[in-house]
């Protein structure tokens, strides 16, 4: 609950500050007349409340949008931020975890202002069980997610771009542009993998290449280096997310299909996003001409 917060808080923050605040609510005199072992509920605890304030100064959310909020795959389609990465899940199961705790969160927001999240449980430990005792474990996933973000933006190139001393074929993740097969025939079946998710970037590779030992799989971050590593080398298939930052699936669609070599502007593109509706299909196509595939994907 706290990771997810202080994530989101961080990556649609770009300027100004995220503050955290943790305090107790003591009982109310009614909550202490409560018997002793009195079913907790999200508005009566004897016991007292804790409270979780995660405040940021970031991008803010539309009226709309919070409404949906914490809906299953939902994502936000029109907030900047540092990633678009992420399934649309998340706030939706910080709200059932906090729910079986038997609290509640609630969210203020003003679109570039800010956002207000607060989490408020029952003190104590009443609601855990004797195998969920609370772990002092400090996640590693979230704090190298967030550093991941720290980078430089990637500008859509629309010509080709300069030579460089590393080609697409370095290590696994250590750059943006990644190889993942070290042997490969004079010429393998190419696949581009664009995705700002760089677990998702290394599950789909990985899965790939287990199928498929022989494919080479070239990773990159958005559609500003997909465009990049395309004039460096023209691939067989490009695998794009939808939402990324910089440049998003759709933008890198219209660079390709406009693109004056006709090479390029013939590459096979498959979409993989949880946006797989009759909307996104529809934007897709727009984008530019065929072959577009939408692949739904959480």
């Amino acid at each position: 609950i706290v990771f997810n917060l202080l994530s989101n808080a961080f990556k649609f923050t770009l300027e100004g500050k995220i503050s955290v605040v943790l305090r107790r609510i003591p009982p109310t005199s009614e909550e202490l007349l409560l018997p002793a072992g009195a079913p907790l509920s999200n508005t009566a605890s004897p016991t007292g409340w804790i409270e979780l304030w995660v405040r940021d100064t970031g991008v803010g959310i539309s009226e709309a949008e919070l409404a949906q909020l914490f809906k299953r795959f939902h994502k936000s389609e029109t907030s900047k931020g540092r990633s678009f990465e992420g399934s649309g899940i998340g706030l939706a199961l910080l709200k059932e975890l906090v729910t079986l705790h038997k609290g509640s969160v609630s969210v203020e927001s003003r679109v570039n202002v800010g956002s207000t999240f607060c989490v408020r449980m029952p003190a104590g430990t009443r609601t855990l069980t004797p195998a969920a005792s609370p772990s002092r474990h400090i996640s590693k996933e979230y704090i190298d997610e967030a550093r991941s973000w720290i980078s430089s933006p990637s500008p859509l190139h629309n010509s080709s771009s300069s030579s460089s001393s590393s080609s697409p074929s370095s290590s696994r993740e250590g750059n943006s542009n990644t190889t993942m097969s070290d042997s490969l025939p004079s010429h393998p079946f190419a696949i581009l993998l664009v995705d700002d998710n760089a677990d998702m970037r290394a599950y789909l590779s990985d899965l790939i290449m287990k199928q498929r030992p022989t494919w080479q799989v070239t990773c990159v971050n958005d559609g500003g280096e997909a465009m990049a590593s395309i004039h460096e080398e023209i691939p067989d298939l490009i695998l794009s997310d939808v939402m990324m930052p910089n440049v998003n699936g759709f933008e890198l669609i219209a660079a390709i299909r406009s693109h004056p070599d006709p090479q390029i502007a013939h590459i096979s593109v498959i979409l993989i996003s949880a946006r797989a509706g009759e909307q996104a299909c529809i934007d897709g196509l727009k984008a530019g001409t065929s072959p577009v595939i939408f692949f739904h994907f959480y």
